[in-house]
């Protein structure tokens, strides 16, 4: 029997398609489509149901969506903090004027310096797009976060990494470990997490930022997944994805919230909130 519990933050993401291909992404994009505001509006206000202190928006590049500005202002107008995961390709000057109104946190991209983000991201030129978006971004009324994949390729330039954001105006780093899904990507290539854990006094030091790392081990059940047309999901026996159902299908929510662990989730939203 379904019984409502705040939900400190939810992730919405775009599942139908996404203009990138990087091989890593762990989000499995098997929704028909990416559906139209009228069934975001929807959905969002299914998920404000459960008082969310912060909506985490990604999965398929947010902006590629025709109609997305006016999400953002639907869900600003509620009074949830926005953060918003983009990989920076369609960040246009009229995109800026919706950051600077609506979203409270943007994230960017950073797994490497030049060729090494760009053969990790799958994309040529694309570690020139986001250090020139960070710089679009730091004039808006906006916190810039940057997100580093950490693995075997790009660990030896953390430091690099470090002292390149070091004068941008950023306001936290965040490092994941490698997530590997048989069914979504390709096999991991990590490092050492006891490794990187010893280098962050030095990466904060160096890049005068707010760094975190974030294991696979601490983020398994701290996400609730809801798709851009209503599809919950989740994540269970640490890389394996469950579809719960719709999020307006009573069984399917008492599912999704059994396998949620409300306190790491309200733990990572305060994170994001007091950025």
């Amino acid at each position: 029997m379904f019984t409502c519990h705040k939900i400190s933050r939810i992730s919405f993401n775009f599942r139908g398609s996404c203009n990138s291909t990087c091989p890593f992404c762990y989000i499995p994009f098997v929704d028909a489509n990416n559906g139209d505001i009228v069934i975001w509006k929807k959905v969002v206000d299914a998920i404000l149901t459960f008082q969310p202190d912060v909506i985490t928006i990604g999965g398929g590049e947010p902006f590629c969506n025709e109609g997305f500005t006016e999400l953002l202002k639907y869900i600003s107008q509620k009074g949830c903090a926005i953060h918003v995961d983009s990989n920076a390709s369609h960040l246009s000057y009229e995109a800026y004027s919706a950051i600077d109104k609506y979203i409270d946190i943007i994230a960017l991209p950073l797994d490497g310096i030049g060729v090494v983000h760009d053969k990790f991201r799958n994309w040529q030129g694309h570690y020139e797009l986001v250090l020139q978006k960070i710089g679009e971004l730091s004039k808006l009324n906006v916190k810039v976060r940057i997100n580093t994949i950490v693995h075997k390729h790009n660990y030896h330039q953390l430091i690099e990494i470090a002292k390149l954001i070091r004068f941008q105006n950023i306001a936290q780093w965040q490092l994941y470990e490698y997530w590997f899904f048989p069914e979504v990507n390709v096999p991991p290539t990590r490092f050492d997490n006891k490794e990187i854990n010893k280098l962050l006094p030095l990466l904060s030091k160096e890049s005068q930022k707010t760094v975190e790392y974030s294991p696979v081990s601490q983020r398994e059940k701290t996400y609730f997944f809801v798709s851009s047309i209503g599809k919950m999901y989740g994540i269970v026996n640490g890389n394996k994805y469950i579809e719960y159902g719709d999020i307006w299908d009573e069984s399917a929510l008492d599912n999704a919230i059994k396998n949620t662990n409300f306190t790491e989730n309200e733990l990572r939203a305060q994170k994001k909130i007091l950025l």
